[in-house]
């Protein structure tokens, strides 16, 4: 399904491994805004000396044009819950951030198409929503509070905390909290940020939804045999 889409658009260079990904989104920006390694999507395993970092772990082809931009980010649609959606748009929120064009294209097989609203309500929810300061003061505390109460086995420590379970059920904020535990509090100020709201309201941002045409069904017993 990801080399149909790729094969559909020969003149636009795309970039698999993750070393190529690396250098040419290093060579998109100057020196003032050029990422650190803790910008680019990733994730981190095992702690200490221990600890492996994979950059882009989600091995999805990046398409780019001899211009520079835009950037086309593929999301092949495996599931009907769009949580994992939710975890790629955070990992890739400060590259796209850096970038002046971008444009995320969900990739949807047919007997997905149904999900398909599911997955531009969790993008809306994080590249065109921001979150007010009160709302992400409040979050902040939660979060801190919800790991407090984890470590120490305690029970809900007051109202306070209660209404904030409440409030932030959402999948929107469940999302955020496991990127909280991997990242801390640059997750929520990155969701208080203006950067992509802005881009998708200009029209540098965008969604596309494309689905596919072809049935793959018949190759499901190849999958994973390689």
């Amino acid at each position: 399904m990801i080399l149909d889409a790729v094969l559909a658009e020969p003149d636009r260079v795309w970039l698999g491994p993750t070393a190529d990904k690396m250098r040419f989104f290093a060579a998109q920006t100057n020196e003032a805004g050029r990422l650190t390694p803790d910008e680019y999507p990733r994730l981190c395993f095992g702690n200490g000396a221990t600890n492996v970092t994979r950059y882009f772990p989600d091995e999805l082809p990046i398409g780019a044009t001899p211009g520079g931009s835009p950037h086309v980010f593929l999301y092949l649609v495996t599931k009907p819950s769009p949580a994992d959606f939710r975890a790629f748009l955070l990992r890739h929120s400060e590259l796209l951030r850096a970038l002046y064009e971008w444009t995320i294209r969900l990739l949807v097989p047919r007997p997905l198409a149904k999900s398909a609203l599911a997955y531009q309500h969790a993008a809306r929810d994080h590249l065109a929503t921001r979150l007010e300061p009160s709302v992400a003061s409040e979050l902040t505390w939660f979060f801190h509070e919800r790991q407090r109460l984890a470590d120490t086995a305690a029970g809900a420590s007051d109202r306070r905390f209660r209404e904030a379970a409440r409030t932030f059920s959402a999948p929107r904020f469940s999302a955020l909290h496991r990127a909280w535990l991997e990242e801390g509090d640059r997750v929520i100020w990155r969701a208080e940020s203006t950067v992509l709201p802005d881009a998708v309201e200009r029209g540098r941002g965008r969604l596309e939804c494309v689905v596919l045409s072809h049935q793959y069904l018949h190759l499901s017993s190849l999958v994973r045999v390689a």
